[in-house]
């Protein structure tokens, strides 16, 4: 009926070396520097791509919790 509809999406990609043991996938994570592009509505989505790529290792830590 035209009525907006909040929603949300997690993208997914392969999991990175930290991610790896504990499930195959993992969020996309944008660095900072790409959020721009990321929101640019003028970018093709072909070109948003190369941002759907694992977080890189050393930029994470994994913690176990309870």
């Amino acid at each position: 009926g035209g009525d907006a509809i909040d929603s949300c999406t997690i993208i997914t990609t392969e999991a990175n070396q930290n991610l790896r043991e504990i499930h195959d996938r993992m969020p996309v994570i944008l660095r900072e520097d790409e959020r721009e592009a990321w929101l640019d509505p003028e970018l093709p989505s072909e070109a948003l791509g190369s941002l759907m790529r694992p977080y890189a290792a050393d930029g994470m830590r994994a913690t176990a919790v309870n």
